[in-house]
């Protein structure tokens, strides 16, 4: 049997390809290769936790607590053995393996690792991938952004030229390092690309995948709002795939496009910043890897600005648009139009809890007064039958607490200070759209 363990590293694709692979689990089997359920999860992290030490990722998985640790070492071992019984079963070729924190385990570790790789199979094809670290940047920030109001130091892009060094030093019979990049891949697709050139599956079976895109992106203008989101429903932390972030997300992705927002670039400063920190790491991996990414600027020579040095050089950064391009007009129209079509859900979905109630048609508090005024409601406004029924319903909530209790003190001038203004009623309209009867939150509002 072959062995093939897809590695990483982190932000190259890895749930894609692990999505995929669950989805079309039976397929891989039809074909001769088993990748196994051990858990909820669609990757096999889990694995890994038997050959590590007690150090290593303490915050994954709630290994900080050693009984925790202690425990998954003994469920390690547990998924295992439900490995082993699933490829003896049927008779395999290959055992198909993912998780991305392999790229970050010890050498020791993930020599334990290959030990026991060998005793499923003689042969073990490590499998990577690589992203130049300015798109590697842009993307960290962006999944911290979907549930976090933290923007992540510039000591998150990872030095590649030194992963590959010390990954073309373990003890696999096959190492395949490959660039992240669409134009790279045959299909156009990390998933059929890693299906012919490393699963050699006939092209039928190919192009029969029921390829999952995870993971989505979402505008620059969008994670300015989800980081002032995620900061009033649970500032300082980073609750990946909670339910009320969930739910802001699929609005955004089924409303963004018809305002025309694409996927987030950094700043031209920005990125010759850091293309010039990192300039003879990447250029390594050009001379001696052949990796060459086709968005990075190998020959340099543009001015680095005294401001971007200072942030290369003190990794801490707090404000969005000093780092990526921000149209704050279009996202403040995109905070409009969610505002508007969250209340338009409430309208639709309330079975009349919401029309029902009828407060008296002036905003009664200073946060009230702010929104209205936003939205072009202010108080004797002559308005149309929806306008005037959505004005309602935000009313109605805008009178509640916790957001009666807002106050605000000044009204920002600026465009790029109103997502934040936005993100209290933004949040309370989510719980109330979560809270109504026979509703499913995934639901993008139309």
């Amino acid at each position: 049997m072959r062995v093939v363990f897809h590695i990483g590293t982190h932000k190259t694709g890895s749930t894609t390809l692990q999505e995929t692979f669950t989805r079309n689990a039976d397929v891989l089997a039809e074909n001769g290769i088993c990748y196994p359920s051990i858990s909820s999860y669609p990757q096999h992290t889990q694995l890994i936790f038997a050959d590590t030490d007690d150090e290593e990722f303490p915050g994954s998985f709630a290994r900080r607590v050693p009984e925790k640790r202690e425990a998954g070492k003994v469920q390690a071992e547990e998924f295992w053995n439900a490995v082993r019984e699933q490829v003896t079963k049927s008779k395999y070729e290959v055992l198909l393996l993912s998780s991305e924190f392999v790229f970050g385990m010890r050498p020791r570790s993930q020599e334990r690792l290959i030990e026991r790789l060998r005793t499923f199979g003689e042969h073990v094809h490590f499998v990577g991938y690589m992203r130049s670290p300015a798109s590697h940047y842009v993307s960290a920030l962006q999944q911290t952004l979907k549930y976090g109001d933290e923007v992540i130091g510039l000591d998150k892009i990872p030095v590649l030229g030194s992963k590959y060094r010390a990954a073309s030093r373990l003890p696999v019979d096959q190492l395949t390092i490959k660039k992240f990049e669409r134009s790279a891949f045959l299909y156009d697709c990390i998933c059929k690309d890693f299906a012919k050139t490393i699963l050699n599956l006939p092209e039928g079976v190919i192009q029969s995948l029921d390829v999952v895109n995870s993971n989505e992106s979402v505008s620059a203008e969008a994670m300015a709002i989800l980081k002032d989101f995620n900061h009033y429903h649970s500032p300082g932390l980073r609750r990946a795939g909670n339910a009320l972030s969930l739910a802001l997300i699929d609005r955004i992705q089924a409303t963004e496009t018809a305002l025309g927002l694409t996927k987030p670039k950094l700043l031209e400063s920005m990125k010759h910043a850091i293309e010039n920190e990192l300039r003879d790491d990447i250029s390594w991996l050009k001379d001696h890897a052949g990796l060459v990414f086709e968005d990075f600027d190998y020959d340099g020579g543009k001015p680095i600005s005294y401001e971007s040095r200072r942030l290369i050089e003190n990794r801490a950064i707090t404000a969005l648009d000093r780092l990526v391009q921000i149209d704050w007009a279009a996202c403040n129209a995109l905070c409009r139009r969610l505002l508007i079509g969250l209340t338009d859900e409430l309208i639709g979905l309330s079975h009349e809890s919401y029309l029902a109630h009828r407060p008296g048609q002036k905003a009664d508090n200073n946060y009230a007064r702010v929104i209205l005024e936003e939205l072009g409601w202010p108080d004797g406004t002559r308005l149309d039958k929806t306008d005037r029924l959505r004005r309602r319903v935000l009313i109605r909530l805008l009178r509640d607490a916790p957001l009666a209790e807002l106050q605000l003190t000044a009204q920002p001038a600026e465009l790029s200070g109103k997502t934040a203004i936005y993100a209290p009623v933004l949040a309370e309209l989510v719980i109330a759209r979560m809270k109504l009867p026979d509703c499913d939150p995934a639901t993008p509002a139309q």
